[in-house]
């Protein structure tokens, strides 16, 4: 309701039992005076039938030059968000009467198409405002949806299927970060079905596939309501071999991280309704690696983390020198008060420090299921392991278990190259039980041979080369604990 369609320049008026018609084009606006929503260049249509009456058939209808949602601001790039379109449509029915004007189309193949997502400095996407009314005359805020659906004469069109063919481009900018952000995809595969715009709310099934930035692929299915200025769309898929130093347009006032290098993969799953996204992304981070921009966001990670990202990161890399995190996106796009980078550093922060307590409770489960207790110390990711009891005064580990809690910690070591140990060897009050002479020295130097056992015999017997491993400087405890050598994790 409420769309104006200027009509064609030389309209269609074939002579009775002429089977073909063509025109040079038309215009379709939501006001008299407002923007185009679409414009077409020529229209050509195919074994007409049912002229000059109120209804319309086609075998086919080809549109060419079609744009749709002009632009604000044209660029030499870009006057509308469709632009340049080639469309065959068919079969066709056009009804006209009291309702406005009813489009049917079985099918609808896009060949061509140049495809302008813009985000401006203010979150709004350009050409989007189009689809609200400027027309305080046009729909009566009294009258129910339902009724002004019925009740108004309009436009309204119905697609079956849409088809864009492969080599049609996609290209997204994003004004609100600096340097702007910009990505390109070609699309491969896209399937829109179920299009209806007279049911508002009404959602259309879709697919896509695409390549993104020459190198990336994209692969995405859901739902998605077209032709709304708030619109919802669901999406589930995946996404691969994405550079990650584009990104930093993100990080950097986000977490205050440049990414140097690496590729980012992730499963997708989320939901965008009028305005407010929720979802997640599944993330593999592949040869990350970040620099510190030296920024506000920069300490506030390190506060929140409690060492700098490089080491957390090293934390959680696997053998592959591969990432994982889980990232949630919410938020509302269109509100004032929203900074897609405050949402993605907080998720982002959130993610590492989720990815480390995951690794503690999985990634060193062998050691856990040799009764070993792991701790969280502080609020930090800093990872304590059971200790080795050493018999008192004595350099000799108790032998229960030892020879498997080493294996065991050399399982974990050669699963996540980026960590190292601290071994930090104690005497204490049991030490000095039996024997009355045992002064602070002797203590200490039995504190670090257990230290340096330890270290020998993982280096030795399993293999850890000796830069990953740190001896402490040895402590006696004034206690009846047992004599031990403490492990813990360094990120």
């Amino acid at each position: 309701p409420n769309i104006h369609m200027s009509p064609p320049r030389r309209p269609p008026a074939p002579p009775p039992g002429a089977e073909t018609a063509s025109a040079d084009g038309f215009a379709v606006r939501r006001d008299p005076q407002g923007p185009h929503l679409v414009t077409v260049k020529r229209i050509e249509l195919g074994e007409v039938s049912g002229l000059p009456t109120q209804q319309l058939r086609a075998a086919a209808l080809h549109l060419s030059g079609v744009d749709a949602l002009e632009l604000e601001t044209a660029t030499d790039s870009a006057r509308a968000v469709v632009a340049d379109g080639d469309v065959q449509l068919g079969p066709v029915i056009v009804t006209t009467g009291e309702q406005g004007t009813r489009v049917e189309v079985t099918r609808a193949a896009v060949e061509g198409v140049a495809v302008t997502i813009r985000r401006l400095a203010d979150g709004r996407l350009a050409g989007f405002n189009h689809l609200e009314s400027t027309d305080p005359s046009a729909a009566p805020a009294t009258v129910p949806d339902s009724e002004a659906a019925s009740s108004d004469p309009g436009f309204t069109l119905a697609v079956d299927e849409l088809v864009v063919a492969p080599g049609s481009r996609i290209s997204f900018q994003d004004q609100g970060v600096s340097p702007r952000f910009n990505a390109l995809a070609e699309v491969t595969e896209l399937q829109v079905t179920q299009i209806d715009t007279r049911e508002r709310g009404r959602l259309s099934p879709y697919r896509v596939a695409a390549t993104v930035n020459e190198f990336g692929k994209l692969e995405l299915a859901g739902d998605v309501q077209l032709l709304s200025a708030d619109p919802t769309l669901t999406a589930k898929g995946s996404v691969s071999g994405i550079g990650l130093p584009p990104l930093s347009s993100y990080t950097v006032p986000a977490i205050g991280y440049n990414l140097t290098s690496g590729q980012l993969s992730a499963d997708i799953d989320f939901r965008f309704d009028e305005g407010v996204i929720d979802g997640a992304l599944d993330l593999r981070l592949a040869n990350i690696q970040v620099a510190s921009a030296q920024n506000k966001k920069t300490q506030r990670t390190l506060r929140l983390l409690g060492s700098p990202l490089e080491s957390a990161l090293d934390t959680v890399r696997d053998s592959k020198n591969n990432v994982r995190l889980t990232l949630p996106v919410r938020g509302n796009l269109q509100d004032p008060q929203f900074d897609l980078s405050n949402v993605m550093g907080t998720a982002m922060v959130g993610a590492v420090q989720s990815a480390v307590l995951t690794y503690v409770k999985v990634s060193v489960l062998p050691l856990a299921a040799l009764g070993t207790v792991l701790d969280v110390v502080g609020a930090t990711t800093q990872i304590q392991l059971s200790p080795v009891e050493f018999v008192a005064g004595e350099s000799t580990p108790r032998e229960q278990g030892f020879d498997d809690y080493l294996t065991a910690l050399a399982g974990v070591a050669g699963d996540r190259p980026g960590l190292r140990f601290r071994l930090c060897g104690l005497a204490t009050g049991a030490d000095a039980s039996g024997d009355d002479d045992a002064g602070a020295d002797e203590l200490l130097t039995l504190a670090g041979d257990r230290a340096s056992l330890i270290k020998r015999r993982l280096i030795g017997d399993k293999g850890i080369a000796a830069e990953r491993l740190f001896i402490c400087q040895p402590q006696v405890v004034d206690d009846d604990s047992p004599p031990r050598v403490e492990v813990r994790v360094d990120k």
